[in-house]
């Protein structure tokens, strides 16, 4: 009888412990597209970049995932990547220039923005517009991809690139991409 008692006490403190385990797992999960989880990734990544003035060269964002791509810091031609997952940042990486014939992609050739003037906290009202303008079923946002753009009505050439961000959403019938500044305002019209 001892053993039994002994052996179904053991059995429950395993089931606490990998209750516990589970929770504390999920704890480093975090929802990019929710409330000001983008903000405080944002934040974490200018944080371990270390500079007052983080210059963005892009920026990938998942719902589990933020990769943000700069300027370096500590030499302009450089570009360093850094990535937020599970409440931690690691960076950084470095990233190889690319090269087009004579034309070396250096990090100084970007047009940059700085990491404090991109609207990470409208994330989550841009994706749910994004979502309703779709009108898709059991619609999604896959993917925010932030980089340089031709401006609305601009030309290659004639004007400075800025910012924007384009959302992909996604659904079992259909995808749709939309387009949002660098704040995060939404051109309802899908493209």
């Amino acid at each position: 009888m001892k053993n039994y008692v002994g052996l179904c006490i053991s059995v429950v403190a395993l089931i606490f412990v990998g209750l516990g385990c589970n929770k504390l797992a999920a704890v480093g999960s975090v929802n990019l597209f929710e409330g000001d989880n983008a903000a405080k990734a944002a934040s974490a990544i200018k944080s371990k970049v270390g500079s007052d003035k983080v210059n963005v060269i892009s920026v990938e964002l998942r719902k589990s995932e933020m990769v943000i791509t700069i300027q370096s810091p500590k030499n302009p031609k450089d570009i360093d990547k850094y990535t937020y997952k599970n409440g931690t940042v690691t960076g950084p990486e470095p990233v190889q220039v690319v090269s087009m014939g004579d034309l070396n992609m250096t990090g100084d050739k970007y047009d940059t923005t700085d990491i404090g003037d991109i609207g990470f906290a409208a994330v989550p009202a841009t994706v749910k517009q994004a979502i309703e303008a779709s009108q898709l079923e059991n619609a999604q946002v896959d993917l925010i991809s932030m980089d340089d753009e031709v401006p609305d009505g601009g030309t290659i050439g004639k004007s400075r690139l800025v910012l924007k961000w384009r959302l992909f959403v996604e659904s079992p019938r259909g995808r749709k991409d939309f387009w949002a500044d660098k704040n995060g305002k939404l051109n309802p019209k899908g493209f």
